[in-house]
C-alpha cells in the first residue's frame, strides 16, 4: 500500500493545515460570540479567520470546492459531522444542530470557559 503522500493525498502533518481538533474550538468560539449562540455554516466560514491564524495550507484553494480555502472544508466537516464520534461537537453536548448550522449549548460554553479561557 502506498503512503498517503504518494497517492496524492496530503499528509496533514506536512501540509501545514489546521487540524479538525483545533477547528472545533474555532467554530465553538464563533458561535459563543454570536448574540444568539447560533451560527450557520456560512457564518462560521466567514468569521473563523478572526479566531485563528490560517496557515498557507489552510488558504490554498480547494480544487474540489470551487477554489474556496481548504479550511472551509474542515469547518464544514466539523459542523456537518454525522458520525457518532466521541470527538464531534454534538456527541459531547457542546452544540445542537440547526437546519443550517448549529447552536452552542451551555455545556459548550462551559467547555470553552474551562478548557480554552
Amino acid at each position: 500500500m502506498l503512503p498517503p503522500s504518494e497517492k496524492g493525498i496530503p499528509n496533514m502533518t506536512t501540509a501545514g493545515r489546521t487540524f479538525e481538533k483545533e477547528m472545533r474550538v474555532v467554530v465553538l468560539r464563533v458561535a459563543a460570540d454570536s448574540p444568539s449562540g447560533a451560527i450557520t455554516t456560512t457564518e462560521a466560514k466567514e468569521r473563523a479567520h478572526n479566531y485563528f491564524s490560517p496557515t498557507q495550507g489552510d488558504l490554498e484553494p480547494n480544487p474540489n470546492r470551487g477554489g474556496e480555502p481548504m479550511y472551509y472544508q474542515i469547518i464544514g466537516n466539523v459542523i456537518g459531522s454525522h458520525e457518532a464520534s466521541s470527538t464531534n461537537i454534538y456527541h459531547n453536548g457542546y452544540a445542537e444542530r440547526t437546519p443550517d448550522g448549529f447552536s452552542l449549548t451551555q455545556n459548550g460554553r462551559k467547555f470553552l470557559d474551562e478548557q480554552h479561557g
